[in-house]
């Protein structure tokens, strides 16, 4: 199974990054209904279904990471 991430939408497009960071443009209408940016999705060679404990677990690390950069440092 191949493993995407939603970068962007424009009109009628989605925009997918693959594991190999190559861009891939599909018909929005091809996604699973309420599926957003940054969501990850796999693809069985048919269809793309979420894969929400991958999203949950990169949604968590960029929090962190955000966390970390935004905490004052002691002087």
């Amino acid at each position: 199974m191949k493993r995407f991430i939603i970068d962007r939408f424009e009109e009628d497009h989605a925009y997918l990054e693959a594991e190999d960071l190559s861009m891939h443009r599909l018909r929005r209408a091809l996604l699973p209904k309420g599926c957003k940016e940054g969501d990850s999705l796999l693809f069985d060679g048919q269809n793309y279904r979420p894969d929400e404990k991958e999203t949950l677990r990169r949604t968590q690390r960029a929090l962190g990471l955000l966390e970390r950069l935004t905490r004052k440092k002691p002087k």
